[in-house]
């Protein structure tokens, strides 16, 4: 016997449920395209600098005088050298 004053339970289970399955087969296919790009990138800059060129520079100061660092960048006039 149903208790209480609810509502009769009236389940509609008719949702076009297919369009939320999503499979995925070209998993395989898409790993050797991305490797392939990755790949034709790599020849394509290979024997570039990755990143800035940059000068070994000393640190200022009597605390950090026996350091050097990368400096900020080369000038023109450098670079035409």
């Amino acid at each position: 016997m149903v208790s209480h004053n609810n509502v009769l339970p009236n389940v509609h289970l008719h949702k076009w449920w297919q369009r939320y399955v999503r499979v995925n087969f070209k998993k395989n296919i898409q790993k050797k395209k991305r490797k392939e790009l990755r790949d034709k990138k790599r020849l394509r800059n290979a024997g570039k600098p990755i990143e800035k060129l940059r000068p070994y520079v000393q640190c200022p100061t009597q605390r950090y005088n026996f350091r050097s660092r990368l400096g900020k960048g080369f000038t023109l006039a450098e670079l035409k050298v």
